[in-house]
């Protein structure tokens, strides 16, 4: 009862603090704190496949490695690779009609003296969908048999047989 009142202007003070204070802790609860954690969080952790090939492994049963130290090589590279292929594939006419369209994974191996061999359509390729059109996939197996040799996949400094996966694009513009 004895106490005076509080002037105005010490109200408008506080007033003008809380808006402060509210900014501050937006501030503090958006943005991050640095961890030790370097993967996102809901991932899964990342461990090596059974899928993914070590240098030297080979196919069982057979005398074909699926990664060597020197993997074979189109004469040329990738790039002469991708102008044999667009010069020499024919997208099948009557495919075309139809509006087919379609990635062909082709597996294939390049023997040690560099021939290209055992051509077929992926075997899994189907697994994921189903797959492409075959007058597409038989269209690629006959330009890639067409292919000249390949310099020979080497490991531990001798020619080895080498599987290969070559993806073929048909597109319609």
């Amino acid at each position: 009862l004895s106490k005076s009142k509080s002037k105005n202007s010490s109200v408008v003070k506080y007033l003008l603090v809380l808006p402060i204070i509210g900014a501050g802790l937006l501030f503090h609860a958006c943005t991050e704190e640095k961890s030790d954690v370097t993967q996102p969080a809901g991932t899964g952790i990342i461990t090596k496949t059974t899928d993914a090939p070590e240098v030297g492994e080979k196919i069982p049963g057979t005398d074909v490695y699926r990664l060597v130290e020197n993997m074979p090589e189109y004469p040329g590279g990738m790039g002469e690779l991708m102008a044999f292929l667009g010069n020499n594939i024919e997208y099948p006419a009557d495919a075309k009609e139809d509006g087919k369209e379609g990635t062909v994974f082709l597996q294939f191996v390049i023997d040690t003296d560099g021939s290209v061999k055992d051509i077929v359509q992926k075997p899994d390729q189907k697994a994921y969908s189903n797959g492409p059109d075959q007058r597409l996939v038989e269209a690629s197996i006959k330009v890639v048999s067409q292919m000249p040799q390949w310099i020979p996949g080497e490991y531990e400094g001798q020619k080895v047989k080498v599987q290969y996966v070559l993806p073929i694009k048909y597109q319609l513009e």
